[in-house]
């Protein structure tokens, strides 16, 4: 999309109303799944829209519209794969990901009882002068993870 801001927005709204031609449409369907940028435009341009696009003026009655136009079970029928589907191992660029690998971690760390090691001679590293605080907090934790590499 070489439009500019205006002309791109102009074009967002076009989207949204269903005003496109089915390959235009289908053209920003695609940029939506794979340009962040795109989908954050779009996002801009629909909430500025909200307060003027009609409401559903049964909710039930559409949720069951669109379920009955989903595929349902047929095994013969192939399921609609996106591109992205495709690429092997995209799931681990998402930043979610690594925030439940950060949390788990973090989880196991607490459970296992690694905090609790590492300030069990707090008291004795804040009273002794002869060593840095980093310095004395790095060998409590070497001794630490040692012993518990010993115990395995």
């Amino acid at each position: 999309m070489r439009e500019t801001g205006m002309q791109r927005q102009d074009l967002w709204r076009q989207y949204i109303l269903g005003e496109l031609s089915p390959s235009k449409q289908v053209e920003l369907d695609q940029l939506l799944i794979e340009d962040e940028s795109a989908l954050r435009e779009y996002l801009i341009v629909f909430e500025s829209m909200e307060q003027g696009l009609p409401e559903f003026p049964d909710l039930n009655a559409f949720t069951d519209q669109v379920m009955n136009a989903l595929p349902m079970g047929d095994s013969s029928a192939k399921p609609i794969e996106s591109p992205r589907l495709h690429r092997k191992w995209t799931w681990i660029r998402h930043p979610i990901t690594h925030y439940t690998i950060a949390a788990s971690i973090t989880l196991l760390l607490i459970t296992s009882g690694f905090f609790d090691r590492l300030t069990q001679d707090a008291d004795y590293m804040v009273k002794e002068d002869s060593k840095s605080f980093s310095e004395q907090w790095l060998n409590q934790t070497t001794s630490w993870m040692d012993s518990w590499n010993k115990s395995k």
